[in-house]
């Protein structure tokens, strides 16, 4: 599951929406680990500290994905005229 949204933010399209549906998917596959084994939440090699990693960056997507030069953002220059 987290390969196929890696592979949509490296797609470009959507890229909040793909993000925010990994970082949802990541608390739940963490909230289900945590429901059968809850010794996970201190193991320091566990999944649940890796995943730490995977919101950070999906917030740092959420929140720069529209500050990112894009060519369709981009404004159209003048033709320039030839003398």
């Amino acid at each position: 599951m987290t390969i196929l949204f890696g592979a949509w933010l490296l797609s470009g399209r959507a890229e909040k929406l793909a993000a925010a549906l990994a970082a949802l998917g990541a608390l739940a596959l963490a909230g289900l680990v945590v429901s059968i084994r809850p010794a996970a939440l201190v193991d320091p090699l566990g999944g649940i500290s890796k995943n730490l990693g995977l919101l950070a960056c999906a917030l740092v997507v959420v929140l720069l994905s529209d500050r990112s030069p894009l060519a369709r953002r981009a404004a159209r220059k003048s033709a320039r005229r030839r003398s």
